[in-house]
């Protein structure tokens, strides 16, 4: 079991000399289960970039990210039927960004961070 790879989940890439993980947590469960996972990983800071869909509970998710010790959340809106801004009413107001492109939100969390830092990419 230990060389079992599951796509999608805690995926790492690294970009401008940082790593970015690439976990595909669509829910709350989902989260609940990156949370699981993240014990196991050491950060000075963990920047949290992430997209919901319209029909799923952003309140409950963005409520499991916030708990995360050391953490940012940058909100984005999904291509496909992703909130906008408007969408996540006062969450939005308690993440540490908005952008309406995941690309420049990813550029974003890559210059600000640190080798000591994580950026996790999720939702």
């Amino acid at each position: 079991l230990s060389t079992v790879r599951w796509e999608g989940r805690m995926n790492r890439k690294v970009l401008k000399g940082r790593s970015v993980y690439f976990s595909g947590d669509h829910n709350s469960q989902g989260v609940q289960s990156l949370l699981d996972l993240l014990q196991h990983y050491q950060w000075e800071r963990i920047m949290f970039l992430t997209g919901i869909g319209i029909e799923k509970d952003s309140d409950e998710m963005l409520a499991l990210l916030h708990a995360v010790p050391r953490s940012e959340i940058h909100l984005t809106q999904t291509p496909f039927r992703g909130k906008s801004q408007d969408d996540y009413g006062a969450a939005a107001q308690s993440v540490a960004s908005f952008h309406s492109s995941p690309t420049e939100a990813l550029t974003f969390c890559l210059n600000r961070a640190t080798e000591k830092d994580m950026i996790v990419v999720t939702g």
